[in-house]
């Protein structure tokens, strides 16, 4: 009976209970109908407009002071949104690669993140895989990392034979593609109810860890052979 349950004690630490995401975990931006607007002007003619702008103070020309403070914001969020698209476009790719699927079990998720660059050495060495009680957002992070895995649809521009975006009335033209949801389905109380933790790391660069956790099941057999015993 000793060896079931050294048995279940090895499968708990299993390398297979845990998928390594090589990448530095990213939180998720809550996107406004504005954004689109965003979307549809590009970053190239927003900073086109920047320079104009630019140009205008050096000259001693009056400038719209609004417009200057919405087209510097704008590219600034639009910058985030499209590397957190990228983010998640590389989570899904390694995902595929991996041939993984969040399961239909208990699991937990821990997000690395490096240690800030301004601090010192000793200080980096003393915080690595320390928990981190500051920003990002635990659920934020968890939210990008699950869409990324998790998405049906995904809005691309589309492009002609040369590789140029299409543009209609000066919007750029998007297609939708279908996705199949890196999703086993089923019971989603494993989703709400995942086990979440956030850690330094001592790196340039952090991940993420997928870890499979042991069922309930694991623990009632174990329990049972024990009252058998």
């Amino acid at each position: 009976m000793a060896a079931v349950i050294r048995r279940f004690k090895r499968l708990r630490m299993t390398k297979d209970r845990v998928t390594v995401f090589a990448i530095t975990p990213k939180p998720d931006i809550r996107q406004v109908q504005s954004d689109q607007k965003l979307y549809d002007i590009g970053p190239t003619k927003l900073k086109m407009k920047q320079r104009q702008i630019e140009r205008q103070e050096s000259k001693g020309e009056l400038v719209n002071e609004k417009l200057k403070s919405w087209v510097n914001a704008g590219i600034k969020r639009l910058d985030r949104l499209i590397k957190l698209q990228e983010y998640k476009r590389q989570i899904r790719e390694m995902a595929l690669e991996m041939g993984f699927k969040i399961p239909n079990a208990p699991f937990g998720v821990i997000f690395y993140l490096p240690v800030p660059k301004s601090w010192s050495a000793k200080k980096k060495r003393e915080h690595h895989y320390v928990l981190i009680d500051k920003r990002p957002d635990m659920d934020n992070l968890f939210k990008a990392f699950l869409d990324a895995l998790n998405a049906r649809k995904r809005r691309v521009p589309r492009r002609d034979a040369e590789g140029k975006i299409i543009r209609e009335d000066r919007r750029i033209v998007y297609d939708i593609i279908q996705l199949d949801p890196l999703f086993t389905g089923g019971d989603d109380r494993y989703v709400n109810n995942a086990s979440l933790s956030k850690r330094y790391v001592n790196a340039e660069k952090g991940y993420i860890e997928f870890v499979l956790l042991p069922s309930p099941w694991d623990d009632a057999i174990i329990k049972m052979k024990l009252e058998d015993e």
